[in-house]
C-alpha cells in the first residue's frame, strides 16, 4: 500500500494487477486496486474490482463496507444502502456502521434519516463522540441549529483535545444564517482553541477562526488568518478559490454567512 498512499496511482494499479496475475484469488489486491481506481475517478473499474473481491471473500464485512462507501460517494445510493443493510445484519452492535450509513444518507441530502442513524450509533455506544459530531452536522443541515450547537458542545466536553468539534462549532457560531444563533466571542474562543490544538497549521481551522473574528467585528485578524489558510492549501486545491473569496470579503470588512 505504500505506492497507493503516495498517490502514485498508476504504479500502484500496476503492482496490484501483478499481484492478481500471480494469485487470481487474492481478494485484498482486488480491493486495493479498486480503491486506487476510485482515487483516479474510474468508478466503474473500482466497483468491478471491489465486487470481485467480495465474490472471492463473500463473508468479509470490511470489503462490503468499502464498496458501500464507494457507492455512497459516487451517487449510487441504493447499492450503498443494500450493502450497509447486509453489514448491519452481521454487525448490529457496531456504531461505526451506523455512522457510515448516516454519512451516506447525508450525502444523499437525507438529514433527518442521517440523524436517526447517528442517534442509533450513540445508543449502541454512548461514548461514540464521532457520532455526536456527525449528528451535529446533520442537525445543522436540518436547520436545527440549537441542537447542533448542543451536540458540538457535548463532543467538546467529552474530547477536549479534539480540534474537529471546536472548529465546527466556531464555524457554526460565526456563519449561521440565523442571527439568534451567532455568537462571535464564543466562536473566537473555540476557533482559537482549534488552531492551538493543530499548531496553527490546519487551513480549515484558520478559516473558521477568520470567520469567527469577522463575526466578532475584528476585520484585521480575519485577513491575517485567512491569508495564512490560503497559503497552506496546495496550489491545485479547489478549496483555494473559496478561501480567497472569503479573504476578499474580510478585506472589505464583510462577515461570511454560510
Amino acid at each position: 500500500m505504500v505506492l497507493f498512499q503516495k498517490q502514485q496511482l498508476d504504479d500502484a494499479i500496476a503492482g496490484f494487477s501483478e499481484a492478481i496475475r500471480l494469485d487470481p484469488g487474492f481478494a485484498v489486491a482486488y480491493r486495493d486496486r479498486g480503491l486506487a481506481w476510485d482515487a483516479k475517478r474510474f468508478f466503474d473499474k473500482a466497483f468491478e474490482d471491489l465486487s470481485e473481491a467480495i465474490r472471492l471473500d463473500p463473508d468479509n464485512v470490511a470489503l462490503v463496507t468499502s464498496r458501500a462507501k464507494l457507492c455512497s460517494t459516487r451517487g449510487r445510493h441504493n447499492e450503498a444502502m443494500a450493502d450497509y443493510a447486509w453489514v448491519l445484519q452481521r454487525r448490529p452492535a457496531d456504531p461505526a456502521v451506523y455512522m457510515a450509513r448516516g454519512e451516506a444518507l447525508l450525502l444523499d441530502l437525507q438529514s433527518e434519516a442521517a440523524i436517526a442513524e447517528f442517534t442509533k450509533a450513540l445508543e449502541v455506544d454512548p461514548n461514540a463522540t464521532q457520532a455526536l459530531i456527525l449528528r451535529a452536522k446533520a442537525w445543522d443541515r436540518h436547520f436545527q441549529y440549537a441542537r447542533a450547537i448542543d451536540d458540538y458542545a457535548e463532543a467538546i466536553r467529552r474530547a477536549a483535545a479534539d480540534p474537529a468539534p471546536r472548529r465546527a462549532l466556531a464555524w457554526l457560531l460565526a456563519t449561521c444564517p440565523v442571527r439568534a444563533f451567532r455568537d462571535g466571542p464564543r466562536a473566537v474562543q473555540e476557533g482559537n482553541m482549534a488552531c492551538k490544538l493543530t499548531h496553527w497549521n490546519r487551513p480549515e481551522c484558520l478559516d473558521a477562526l477568520a470567520a469567527a473574528c469577522a463575526e466578532a467585528g475584528d476585520f484585521t485578524s480575519p485577513v491575517k488568518w485567512q491569508s495564512r489558510a490560503v497559503q497552506l492549501l496546495p496550489a491545485g486545491d479547489k478549496t483555494r478559490a473559496l478561501y480567497r473569496r472569503r479573504l476578499y470579503m474580510y478585506e472589505f470588512q464583510r462577515p461570511y454567512r454560510d
